[in-house]
């Protein structure tokens, strides 16, 4: 199989982080009565959201690689290792916004049990982490649970496979008719993102070249018709959390992001190296760091910039925070990130093989 890290894809992950910092930066200027008029002309403003399609699907088809592709891991070790991939520097990260969150006297019991436990339906509605881009975060970690569940069944896989896909199918129709919270979480139509990107890892090796030009060609089309015409509301996580919104969302903005995540995928081998790819590969490493930091640079910005009768324009203001934001999320992923791995694999913290 082709090797794990695909300098292609880390660049679209760098894109995708990229993406919603822009969104949030916009959130910002409005917030702060300097509407941009070029960065967030039109369907622009709210694009930016389509970041966490984007990651959806790349996190599917890699995870299907590494966990089934190049092994299969066994189920312990798959869990532990994800786990430690995305808790530590998440946590760390949540520690402001839950301590803002404690003195405004907004700490609740589901809210922590979305930042703590990855678990969003606590409540009596869904419900965001005090980190709140952390509510992507709860996807991932049912997707992992899944892939884990899976793994565990051994010889059984197959079984195991038909058994989830029947569950979430079954938690699907259970959201539809009753609304419940839980199965606005387990039955939402957006873990339909990851599952494109299961089907891309089994794809993308039988791919031609003629075939990842056609599908990365269909993906910017998809990507460039949503502007075009709107996105329909599709933005906004709350309209996600409870699957209202969901659908339309992975048709709109989902089947794009995976049709160029394919194409991307099937162009690996024919992009030459270079300094500049080399460095989008970097910052790709360091998207997750990012996206985790970039609200703080956000919330910051918000406090100097909102209370004060600032001039600036709302253009300058995006391009500012989104500056501050590559910075941060590139010192975070440098100074923090990178050391809590290492320190993982020097102290040989690792999961029984199971």
């Amino acid at each position: 199989m082709p090797s794990p890290r695909l300098a292609n894809l880390q660049i679209l992950r760098f894109a995708a982080a990229a993406l919603v910092v822009h969104a949030h930066g916009v959130d910002l200027a409005q917030k702060a009565g300097a509407p941009p008029s070029i960065l967030a002309a039109g369907a622009f403003e709210n694009f930016g959201a389509i970041g966490v399609d984007i990651f959806f699907v790349i996190s599917g088809l890699i995870i299907t690689r590494t966990a089934f592709q190049s092994g299969p891991v066994a189920a312990g070790t798959f869990a532990w290792r994800r786990l430690w991939r995305v808790a530590p520097i998440y946590y760390l990260l949540s520690l402001p916004w839950l301590l803002a969150a404690a003195v405004a006297g907004q700490l609740s019991g589901p809210m922590l049990a979305a930042s703590l436990a990855f678990w969003p339906a606590a409540g009596a509605r869904m419900t965001l982490p005090a980190l709140d881009v952390g509510w992507t975060l709860c996807f991932e970690m049912l997707f992992y649970v899944a892939v884990a569940a899976i793994l565990a069944a051994g010889r059984w896989r197959t079984w195991a496979v038909a058994t989830a896909l029947a569950a979430f199918a079954a938690c699907w129709v259970a959201r539809v008719q009753t609304g419940l919270v839980a199965f606005q979480f387990l039955g939402n139509p957006i873990i339909l993102e990851f599952l494109m990107g299961v089907a891309l890892a089994g794809l993308a090796p039988h791919m031609t070249r003629r075939a990842g030009w056609l599908a990365a060609g269909l993906g910017v089309f998809g990507l460039v018709a949503g502007l075009w015409l709107g996105n329909g509301g599709i933005s906004e996580a709350s309209g996600i959390l409870n699957g209202q919104a969901s659908a339309l969302r992975v048709l709109v903005w989902g089947v794009p992001s995976a049709l160029l995540t394919l194409g991307i995928v099937a162009l690996e081998p024919l992009t030459p190296p270079s300094p500049a790819r080399r460095a989008m590969a970097w910052m790709g490493d360091a998207s997750y760091a990012l996206y985790l930091v970039h609200p703080l640079v956000i919330g910051l910005a918000g406090l100097l910039l909102i209370p004060a009768p600032w001039a600036m324009s709302g253009d300058l203001m995006i391009v500012g925070v989104f500056l501050v934001s590559l910075a941060a999320g590139a010192a975070t992923h440098r100074y923090v990130e990178q050391p809590l791995q290492r320190w993982r694999r020097r102290s040989g913290v690792s999961a029984a093989k199971t």
